[in-house]
């Protein structure tokens, strides 16, 4: 495959796929290098002076590393986008027509660019070893091994290891094969997406499949995406696969609360529907009210569901309306253990006196949170002190300070 500087000015120029599948990876780099890699096929390098070379060694180092950043770009990116579109490879007629005939020359180029597969005869994309070499460079390659190997178990494993997509290019008796179906999934979970029909019915496959991957669950039958039992049984393997059930279920109270016992998470995914559901709003947060923060706008307006959330959990304030922020009766509840949610109230209750009175009473603490004026009142001082909480915070301040004035040079963390 070395070209000559004469037989490079006259490459033609051949698209690796001129139908809408995906064409291989490796056709993209090959095209921006000029053909670079193509002369290593060769045992010598078809360009002589010292000069040349050098240049020749360099520009192949900067297009291994090219071919490597953009290999993996693709790779990461064809999944959820698509490849790039139609590839290009620099080829001689000569390369061509040995590629048809020469079966040596034809494996040293498919080991090296798996995608050349397309260009061989159809004798060698019925050869084992070709084609294994093919797909282990690039699974995409199996689209253009002969239908006798697209159902061999062995090749199509090697493709699909290298690049699950490709097991789209499968023999229909494979992608029906429950135990070759399963070891896929196993290694990668998405690969669902191109099992059978029956397969993709089948709850042990579809298990282990969003074990491996929860995005497979899109890919599971409409059937298993709608059938509760199912569902939280694949909880406990992998929380996210919720967000890929029927838009039913993720509407329906009784299995939502279920879900939401097997993973706090649960709630991200209901409706928005569900989420202005005063009754089942009022359970969840009953069970813990930072999740106040799934409710719809209304709902984190509500009286009744902010004060059952604050109570529940002193935290939820952060996530209630501005107005109810500012509601006295629902930060007081919020402040009776912890005065840290008075971080989230308006500087209109911070100082306001009568408030804060109230509030300190309740948690000696939150004079911290008080306004700059009120945090020097007299009274607010006097009731704060009595606290226990404050008492003992004190005291650990008195005893700290004692030490580091004894110690000035010891850590205060010793």
């Amino acid at each position: 495959m070395s070209l000559t500087p004469l037989e490079r000015s006259a490459t033609s120029i051949h698209p690796l796929s001129a139908q809408a599948t995906p064409p291989c990876s490796d056709s993209f780099v090959v095209s921006r290098t000029q053909s670079v890699f193509a002369s290593k096929l060769s045992k010598s390098p078809s360009l002589t002076n010292t000069q040349a070379l050098s240049g020749r060694v360099k520009a192949f180092d900067s297009a291994h590393f090219l071919k490597s950043l953009i290999g993996f770009i693709e790779r990461l990116t064809s999944r959820f986008f698509g490849s790039f579109g139609p590839k290009y490879i620099s080829l001689s007629q000569e390369d061509l027509a040995k590629l048809q005939v020469d079966r040596n020359f034809a494996l040293k180029a498919v080991t090296k660019y798996g995608c050349l597969l397309q260009h061989v005869s159809p004798e060698f994309q019925d050869d084992l070893e070709i084609v294994r070499a093919a797909v282990t460079k690039d699974g995409y390659a199996l689209q253009y091994a002969s239908s006798r190997l697209q159902a061999n178990p062995k090749i199509v494993l090697a493709a699909a290891t290298q690049n699950e997509l490709a097991l789209q290019y499968a023999g229909s008796t494979l992608k029906d094969n429950q135990k070759f179906i399963l070891n896929i999934v196993t290694q990668n979970g998405y690969a669902l997406k191109y099992a059978s029909p029956g397969l993709q019915d089948d709850p042990k496959i579809v298990l282990v499949a969003v074990t491996k991957d929860a995005s497979a669950f899109e890919y599971a039958s409409p059937k298993l995406r709608n059938d509760p039992d199912f569902i939280l049984k694949a909880l406990t393997k992998n929380e996210s696969v919720l967000q890929y059930a029927s838009s039913e279920l993720r509407n329906d109270p009784d299995f939502m609360l279920k879900a939401f016992t097997k993973t706090r998470f649960a709630l991200q995914y209901a409706s928005p529907e569900l989420r202005n559901n005063l009754e089942f709003m009022l359970k969840v947060v009953a069970k813990d009210g930072r999740f106040l923060q799934y409710a719809s706008p209304d709902l984190k307006d509500n009286y009744d569901i902010v004060l059952a959330a604050v109570t529940q959990n002193e935290f939820a304030l952060e996530h209630a309306s501005p107005r109810l922020q500012d509601n006295p009766d629902i930060v007081l509840a919020a402040v009776t253990n912890n005065s840290y949610p008075l971080k989230y109230v308006s500087s209109r209750l911070k100082d306001d006196l009568d408030f804060m009175l109230k509030a300190v009473t309740k948690n000696g603490e939150a004079l911290e949170h008080a306004s700059p004026r009120l945090q020097n009142d007299p009274k607010l001082i006097l009731i704060a002190n009595k606290d226990p909480r404050v008492l003992e915070f004190n005291k650990s301040l008195a005893e700290f300070t004692e030490k580091a004035k004894k110690n000035p040079n010891k850590p205060w963390y010793s």
